[in-house]
């Protein structure tokens, strides 16, 4: 038998569906209208009179009812695969499963396409072909034909259509919203009203920002809510887990029948996650929902801009911080400042904080998954990144992802292939995205151009929602003014904005210049130490608490200063040909004219900075 997964799923479909309808080179179909077909190429197949698919031992498995153990035996007897030969039937991916939104009128709106082992694609159809893109769809709860046949019953609110359905076959009524935590909008609020509902977290940190939200949204709407803990659910566990491991109906109502109603203040002190979007920020072509606005163009289906009444604003949750007082959990975020200054060190500092859960010197952090894009290139990252872990001690595997070139943020196809590779990785959620640099991501675009840099701002809108996190932005500021380059659209669309300078020799001095939901803060000022690793040396930052002592060097000499500091740390030596630094210093300053970086480096020598001789230079002791 061959290890070929082709033939193996075109022996295996052939013996349960029978002769193929139609034929390609690496697809058969079954069925007048194509309902099943198997791919033979990857290895999969898919029915859609039922909605499920899967790889070779997932149809054998569908027709036979076996477990695995039985599974191994009965693809070896009739199909003579024997057990080692059972590992090359695990395709990379492949859609398992269909789930259709459908809307009062019992037409289909939307699907859910769950790809194995964990991606999700979401459609619309559109004539007898299919969209892939959202936009302009009003959002529906998921069963809300079983919603709407049961008027009097509980609705069982879950994350995931997965833990829905299993309700389902339980005979409860269940539903979700697509999309996955964080993705409860507020025109899903008008199908809940009057209705009783219990709402069953994810038992993780954004399950339970997602729960908040979701009870923030119906308590105005919804009779009665219910907010269940599971007991004994495993860590990122869900309902359908907790069935899996024994729980069964008559438990499941007992656990919600004890659990207390939701009231006002629970709503109000709970933090409401805004993982659930707020009414204020919701699409404005969103449907609004009844109340002032209401009116003759409403009900002629005239989009109306959502409304927050007094309540519904005071009851809106504080700011909430990755990084305390600097950057919003879920902020658009920009660290600027000349070549040279440290924001690489600073970001990736941060990067690694956020991917520990471990403070930033000092700064409480919300951890998470963080992607690193690093449009300038990786070649001093691995370096930097062993170094940060020696000197904070963080030896254990981070979920710290890096992007080793640029994305052009201006084309859609990039930012479309950029969160398909996001959703490839399987990260629940990144904390945050860093992106290295704004001038990298622009792919030539011009920077001064309002309308350029909007539409760079939007798409870090986008990439930060679908991420769930923060999103921070690295770019230079203009030589010799020291504002942030390009058009003021970037500092007018982010959140937060923090200027990197340096303040005296090897010291980093980070001032936040806009805090939108924040106070102002005092600058946090960095030494840039060097840090010896195996095979070389990198620089690591240690808060200090003072201002240094001391005017800090001309830019051109910092330049200088930091071009002899690069190329010790790359040749790891103590001392170099004065030579090789003059190359280096010009090729870190090519526009400077030469003989001003001749005078920057006598600059420095003369100041006791460095010290040269026989040909040779190194840096003074106090550095």
């Amino acid at each position: 038998m061959t290890d070929n997964i082709a033939a193996y799923m075109e022996q295996v479909a052939r013996h349960y569906w029978g002769e193929p309808t139609r034929k390609t080179s690496t697809t058969l179909r079954w069925g007048n209208k194509g309902g099943r077909e198997a791919n033979l190429r990857k290895g999969v197949w898919f029915d859609y009179e039922i909605n499920e698919g899967g790889g070779v031992v997932d149809l054998v498995k569908h027709f036979e009812g076996a477990q695995l153990g039985g599974i191994s035996k009965i693809l070896e007897r009739k199909f003579g695969i024997s057990k080692p030969q059972i590992e090359h039937l695990a395709p990379r991916e492949w859609l398992s499963k269909v789930y259709d939104y459908v809307d009062e009128h019992g037409e289909v709106r939307y699907q859910v396409l769950r790809y194995e082992p964990t991606r999700y694609v979401q459609r619309r159809p559109d004539g007898d072909k299919y969209i892939y893109k959202m936009d302009g769809v009003e959002p529906l709860p998921y069963n809300l034909p079983g919603i709407l046949a049961a008027p009097d019953a509980t609705v069982f609110v879950v994350e995931g259509e997965k833990c829905a359905d299993a309700l389902i076959r339980l005979g409860l009524v269940a539903t979700t919203s697509h999309g996955g935590a964080g993705k409860w909008r507020e025109p899903l609020n008008q199908w809940f009203a009057g209705r009783r509902v219990i709402v069953l977290p994810d038992n993780d940190a954004p399950g339970a920002r997602h729960a908040d939200g979701v009870i923030a949204q119906l308590f105005p709407v919804a009779k009665e809510i219910r907010r269940v803990n599971l007991p004994g659910l495993a860590e990122k566990g869900d309902v359908f887990d907790w069935l899996n491991s024994g729980g069964d109906l008559k438990s499941l109502r007992e656990i919600c029948k004890n659990a207390p109603v939701v009231d006002a203040a629970s709503v109000q002190n709970s933090g409401a996650a805004d993982e659930s979007p707020c009414p204020i920020y919701e699409e404005i072509d969103a449907a609004a929902p009844d109340g002032p606005a209401g009116g003759p163009d409403a009900a002629a289906g005239q989009a109306l801009f959502p409304i927050l009444t007094m309540d519904q604003l005071l009851a809106m949750p504080p700011v909430e911080w990755l990084i305390d007082g600097l950057i919003p959990r879920d902020g658009l975020a920009t660290l600027y400042g000349p070549p040279g200054a440290g924001k690489s060190f600073a970001a990736l500092d941060m990067a690694a904080s956020v991917a520990a859960g471990r403070p930033w010197h000092g700064k409480p952090v919300e951890g998470g998954p963080v992607l690193y894009i690093a449009g300038e290139g990786v070649g001093g990252l691995n370096s930097r990144l062993k170094a940060l872990r020696a000197a904070r001690g963080w030896y254990e595997r981070l979920p710290l992802y890096t992007l080793p070139q640029a994305v052009d943020f201006p084309s859609q196809a990039s930012v479309e292939r950029l969160l398909a590779t996001v959703n490839a990785i399987g990260a629940p959620r990144f904390a945050l995205v860093i992106v290295d640099t704004v001038a990298r991501m622009m792919a030539g675009a011009d920077e001064t151009d309002a309308a350029v840099m909007s539409g760079f701002v939007a798409a870090c809108d986008a990439i930060k929602r679908a991420c769930g996190g923060a999103l921070l932005a690295l770019h230079h500021s203009n030589k010799g003014r020291g504002d942030m380059r390009g058009s003021s659209a970037l500092l007018g669309g982010v959140d937060t904005s923090i200027k990197a300078a340096q303040a005296y020799g090897p010291t980093l001095e980070l001032t936040v210049e806009k805090q939108k939901d924040g106070d102002a803060s005092e600058p946090l000022r960095f030494r840039m130490r060097s840090a010896a690793i195996i095979g070389g040396a990198s620089v690591v930052l240690e808060r200090v608490a003072d201002a240094p002592q001391g005017k800090p060097l001309p830019p051109a000499q910092y330049l200088a200063l930091q071009a002899l500091q690069n190329i010790l740390i790359d040749t790891k030596q103590r001392r170099v040909a004065v030579a090789a630094w003059a190359a280096a210093h010009a090729a870190k300053c090519p526009d400077e004219a030469r003989q001003k970086r001749n005078a920057a480096r006598a600059a420095l020598q003369t100041a006791g900075r460095v010290v040269i001789e026989g040909g040779e230079v190194w840096l003074a002791p106090s550095d």
